[in-house]
């Protein structure tokens, strides 16, 4: 975790641990557009708030079909 601007930032690895994502596929997403996140240096970062967002909002779509 690391923070900026007073938001507190995970690593895809811990966000992988938070989600039913791995890593891998969230920096995928993020790369696509889909997931909100930030790099710093080589690593790749999102929030708990973003990836609840990406969640629900997938979740809600597989419902839907």
């Amino acid at each position: 975790m690391i923070h900026i601007s007073d938001k507190l930032y995970l690593s895809l690895k811990e966000a992988a641990l938070r989600g039913p994502y791995s890593a891998d596929y969230l920096r995928l997403r993020i790369l696509q557009g889909k997931l909100k996140g930030i790099k710093v240096g080589r690593d790749w970062y999102t929030t708990k708030e973003w990836l609840g967002e990406y969640i629900s909002v997938n979740t809600q779509r597989k419902i839907e079909v």
